[in-house]
């Protein structure tokens, strides 16, 4: 009985060993692809962020070299935006950047308000700009309300 006793603890010994192990390589995995997670997502951040840059520079220049609408730099800054906020670790980060998003849309919808008044643009245009703000708004709303 003394022999199947340890035994038993050797093979629970051993047991627990490889569980331990396995829990350790796991978390070990999980570091690794939280730190390959960040790296990706702050490339992405910086490509985009050179990308609505370059954008900016020739929505400025509208008329000369330009050619960027309104709606197309609205679109890239908001892509800026959404990539900053999935690095924004601080409450008070996110809804700094959701507010940016808000003002973003807005302006958009001031646009797409006067172009539907001037003949310009469609009221699907319209109604798409105001749905971005208020889900802008929305988001917003949703971030103030969670607790860290």
């Amino acid at each position: 009985m003394t022999r199947h006793l340890g035994r038993a603890l050797i093979v629970t010994g051993i047991s627990l060993g490889v569980c331990l192990s396995m829990v350790a390589a796991s978390q070990d995995q999980q570091t690794s692809n939280a730190s390959k997670l960040r790296d990706l997502l702050t490339q992405r951040r910086d490509t985009l962020k050179r990308r609505f840059e370059f954008i900016e520079v020739r929505f400025k220049e509208r008329g000369t070299t330009g050619n960027v609408t309104l709606a197309e730099y609205v679109a890239a800054r908001d892509q800026l935006l959404m990539a900053e906020l999935e690095l924004a670790e601080q409450k008070p980060q996110r809804l700094e950047l959701l507010k940016q998003r808000i003002e973003n849309f807005r302006s958009l919808e001031v646009l797409a308000q006067a172009r539907f008044r001037q003949g310009t643009a469609s009221k699907d245009e319209e109604w798409l700009a105001k749905a971005n703000r208020l889900q802008a708004e929305i988001d917003y709303i949703r971030e103030e309300s969670k607790t860290d």
